[in-house]
């Protein structure tokens, strides 16, 4: 599956990558896919199109889906660029699993490379962010190749230019109010300039040194986390101390921040101070508690080490919405919820409930954008299982016949469009398996 945008560097990708197939240089079917983002109207649609006639035009299969990246943005608190990436990468990944794909090529070049190193430098990073881009990484359950990555965008537009090439241009790019585009027009070049020696060089070695040392080290971190940590009835997370004295302090930080996404703390507002602070702890035994982050909680004594999210930031009812992707497992307050992606024919027909632990199924192909778990709110609406209007969730939990403890514990999984679930009382009749479905999302709940 081919990420085409309809921009240079992907028009510029298509192309090599069918000419490589068509020379016998390479062994390899390939279909298109194009997100829309639904940001920029009728170019947005326009860039589907010019994609879609591309496609056409090589004979290849061509694959589209639309996300609303602006309202998911709101609705998580993210920047545009985030969501969008966000939304992106789900809907290649599912576009990629409809064609039963090996696996996802993007264009990221050089010079997106070298931005996203100088963006983390900014904000603040360690080894890990260092890594840059990866040539190849598992996302949504797809492995995502970068076949790119060694060339620059001045290269990719020359080659563009010199086979006639055509792509369309994205104005936001040159749109000076997200930070990516001030890297890439005023402080990148102006670094190069004043910089001694080839910076863009030393910044491509640095982040291929990085990847390195991760791809060393990532197995130890792994082995730590398997032996170091254990999960509390509570979601609270118990790491001993003993079997991490002798594992160094960035094997160490790795861990930690393992830790911490497994509690859904926000890491952005993590510095090095905070992974000190932790990595200390074990240095120095005994009785302490200190706050983090994202109203996180660790508490050392001699014999262990417990990271929990504070309970007064959940009974204020400002739990942190996740998101859930197939094939993983998040924490939501007490809650472990894991999803899995089936084929229709290797559905259980049983639905598991009990009462702390729930089982669903849901049509996938009837699911936009990736699922979040969130807390109830004000005016949500949903149409329950067997219904053709939709009520609101409030009303429908005080009419509803289940015992009083789990309406009041209930809280949402949605989509970026409708709540598929009210959990656990009823799913959505939006959601349901049908006599066509193909594809089933089956997610577990159990405290």
């Amino acid at each position: 599956m081919l990420a085409v945008s309809g921009g240079a560097d992907s028009m510029a990708m298509l192309e090599v990558l069918v000419r490589l197939k068509q020379g016998g240089g390479l062994d390899a079917e390939f279909a298109v896919g194009h997100v829309n983002h639904r940001l920029r109207g009728a170019d947005s649609e326009a860039d589907c199109r010019f994609v879609q006639e591309q496609a056409s035009a090589r004979g290849l299969p061509f694959f589209s889906r639309s996300v609303d990246a602006a309202a998911y943005a709101r609705q998580n608190r993210l920047s545009i660029e985030t969501a969008a990436r966000a939304l992106r990468l789900r809907a290649l990944a599912q576009m990629a699993r409809d064609w039963k794909a090996d696996a996802a090529a993007a264009a990221h070049q050089q010079d997106d490379l070298l931005e996203t190193l100088l963006f983390r430098l900014l904000r603040g990073t360690g080894f890990r962010g260092l890594c840059g881009i990866r040539p190849s990484s598992v996302l949504e359950g797809v492995r995502f190749i970068r076949p790119m990555l060694a060339v620059s965008r001045r290269q990719i537009l020359a080659y563009c230019r010199e086979r006639n090439i055509v792509w369309r241009e994205d104005a936001t790019n040159a749109d000076l109010r997200f930070a990516r585009n001030r890297i890439r027009h005023i402080l990148l070049p102006r670094l190069c300039r004043t910089a001694k020696g080839n910076l863009e060089a030393d910044l491509l070695r640095l982040a291929e040194s990085c990847r390195r040392l991760f791809e060393k080290i990532e197995p130890q971190v792994q082995a730590g986390f398997g032996t170091a940590v254990s999960v509390e009835p509570d979601g609270s997370l118990k790491l001993n101390p003993t079997a991490l004295q002798d594992i160094s302090p960035v094997v160490l930080g790795e861990i930690f921040r393992g830790c911490l996404e497994h509690l859904n703390a926000g890491l952005r507002d993590y510095t090095g101070r905070h992974y000190r602070q932790l990595v200390e702890s074990i240095d120095r035994p005994g009785r302490r508690c200190f706050h983090l982050p994202d109203g996180i909680e660790c508490r050392t004594s001699e014999t262990a080490i417990i990271l929990r999210r504070l309970p007064q930031a959940e009974e204020a009812g400002v739990r942190k919405p996740v998101i859930l992707q197939p094939g993983q497992s998040v924490q939501f307050g007490p809650w472990r919820i894991t999803a899995e992606l089936l084929e229709a024919e290797s559905r259980r027909q049983t639905v598991s409930k009990g009462p702390t632990c729930w089982t669903e199924y849901f049509d996938a192909d009837r699911i936009t954008g990736p699922v979040r778990i969130r807390m109830r709110k004000p005016g949500d609406r949903f149409v329950p299982l067997g219904m053709s209007q939709s009520k609101k969730v409030g009303k429908f939990l005080t009419l509803s016949k289940a015992d009083s403890t789990l309406k009041k514990q209930a809280f949402i999984a949605e989509d970026s469009e409708k709540i598929l679930w009210v959990v656990p009382i009823r799913i959505s009749e939006e959601a349901k398996i049908g006599p066509q479905t193909t594809r089933i999302l089956k997610i577990s709940i159990c405290i």
